[in-house]
């Protein structure tokens, strides 16, 4: 809805425990999936925040980069993006469609 074009996502919590789920996301979205090394990435990024706001650091995205470590990393399989992408195209016709009787 934001038209944000972007080419990686981190996912972290519940869903990235999981071996499929992040497979089908990749695929779905056409872009590579990144789990992190680590847990309670709220907490660390309210510690980040914290970090900056007392000048201990001044840059966030290089304090972000210096302790990031990547556990998996998940590639799109073309043949799956393009079959989501049909069935998407589908789903927006019939969406259209039945706008009237919603």
């Amino acid at each position: 809805a934001l038209e944000i074009k972007f080419n990686k996502l981190y996912l972290s919590g519940g869903a990235s425990s999981s071996l499929l789920f992040p497979q089908i996301l990749s695929d779905v979205l056409g872009i590579k999936i990144y789990l992190p090394e680590g847990e309670e990435f709220g907490a660390r990024g309210a510690a980040y925040l914290a970090s900056i706001s007392i000048k201990k650091n001044k840059n966030l995205k290089k304090l972000v980069k210096s302790s990031q470590k990547i556990k998996k990393i998940f590639y799109p399989n073309k043949k799956n993006y393009h079959y989501y992408s049909l069935k998407f195209g589908k789903y927006l016709k019939l969406r259209t469609q039945l706008n009237n009787i919603w």
